[in-house]
């Protein structure tokens, strides 16, 4: 997790659709390592990302994310 946050830090250029799932993905490892805060971070960035591109399902993933991450 620590990893892939790192390489975020350094991929502003890289595709936004890219870059949301990656945050999805650095959002559910941070929630399976016990870190819902963080997690919960993550996946409002990622949401914000994937509504300004209109994916419905990305949207919809990070959605079901953060209702895991509440239980």
């Amino acid at each position: 997790r620590a990893r892939l946050e790192e390489l975020l830090s350094h991929a502003s250029a890289a595709p936004v659709e890219l870059r949301a799932w990656a945050i999805r993905a650095a959002a559910a490892l941070a929630h399976q390592q016990g870190y819902p805060e963080r997690a919960e971070k993550l996946i409002r960035e990622c949401q914000a990302l994937f509504r300004q591109i209109g994916n419905r399902a990305g949207i919809a993933a990070s959605l079901h994310l953060l209702g895991n991450v509440a239980l």
